[in-house]
């Protein structure tokens, strides 16, 4: 199962920060449970209702050019309601999205908000919103083409493995450029919601390359886990 990488630049160039989703299951150390995720859409003996998730997408002006950037809203609910703290991927087939990471995260409300901006190509584009579990949501524009890329500091990471267990641990690298160009010394500060990282402080230093890089162990617990990874400017 391929990791999803996500890069991501604020617009000034400050406050960076790239994720990505552990979609593979993290074995846990010791303990006979196997992990799962739940979502509430399993029959179960009463003969419940199924929970379906959805995702929609909406954009506050569908003729992006230079001076009229556009949002993009995605909304994501379940039979009970909106649905917070949920990772969106958005993608698109024209223009810039802002951040270039494409990710946002959904409020109290459900939603989760990006910018999209024209580019250098005129057309009709087609943003795509998806959530981990597989929903997602569509929504066209047309662009102007009047625009340019967005530039800035740039943090992609990976991953050794897939798969993570007490034998195989992994190891995480972010890269970080401005410009296409290698940042060095720059304090990388990792999180992760799942697993244990090593050092325990969750910081490294980025090398000469760009590259800043820490381990991640299997904790106590089953799951998919999402690691974040933040530069210090």
């Amino acid at each position: 199962m391929d990791w999803l990488k996500k890069v991501s630049s604020s617009f000034k160039g400050i406050n960076v920060i790239a994720s990505f989703l552990m979609l593979a299951v993290l074995s846990a150390c010791g303990g006979s449970d196997s992990g799962f995720v739940d979502n509430g859409s399993g029959n179960g003996g009463g003969g419940g209702t199924t929970n379906i998730t959805t995702v929609t997408l909406s954009i506050s002006n569908a003729s992006v050019d230079a001076a009229n950037p556009a949002n993009v809203t995605a909304t994501v609910a379940d039979n009970n309601g909106p649905i917070s703290g949920v990772v969106v991927t958005f993608t698109t087939t024209l223009g810039v999205l802002d951040p270039t990471s494409g990710t946002a995260l959904t409020d109290a409300n459900g939603q989760a908000v990006i910018e999209i901006h024209p580019g250098d190509v005129e057309g009709a584009g087609e943003i795509t919103g998806t959530i981990s579990s597989g929903e997602a949501g569509k929504v066209g524009f047309s662009s102007a083409g009047d625009g340019t890329a967005i530039a800035g500091k740039v943090l992609t990471i990976s991953s050794s493995t897939v798969s993570i267990s007490s034998a195989t641990p992994a190891t995480l690298t972010v890269t970080v450029t401005d410009g296409g160009a290698a940042v060095a010394g720059e304090v990388i500060t990792f999180s992760t919601s799942l697993g244990v990282l090593d050092p325990a402080s969750g910081t490294a230093l980025t090398n000469a390359s760009g590259q800043a890089q820490i381990s991640l162990a299997a904790g106590t617990e089953d799951g998919a886990g999402l690691v974040t990874a933040t530069a210090s400017s």
